[in-house]
């Protein structure tokens, strides 16, 4: 039985990483969480939101992504 989020994180890791949109992306710590989510293969975001907001803070975190539709921001897979 999984009792902490470590033990979530360890089991995500164990399989394919999931997609998981993520809506109103254009907060900090929501981008920390995605982004650290996806340097851990455990999850593929799909962002929507302020785009130009949201590319911004990507950029500060140096991680990559791709504009789509001018509202959402999806970030390749790893």
């Amino acid at each position: 039985m999984i009792k902490t989020i470590d033990g979530i994180i360890e089991a995500a890791r164990g399989g394919e990483p999931g997609i998981i949109a993520v809506a109103a992306a254009h907060d900090r710590p929501v981008i920390e969480a995605v982004a650290e989510a996806r340097r851990e293969g455990i999850a593929v975001p799909v962002l929507v939101g302020h785009a130009d907001e949201i590319a911004a803070m990507l950029r500060e975190l140096v991680e990559t992504c791709r504009p789509v539709e001018g509202s959402a921001v999806l970030f390749p897979s790893t």
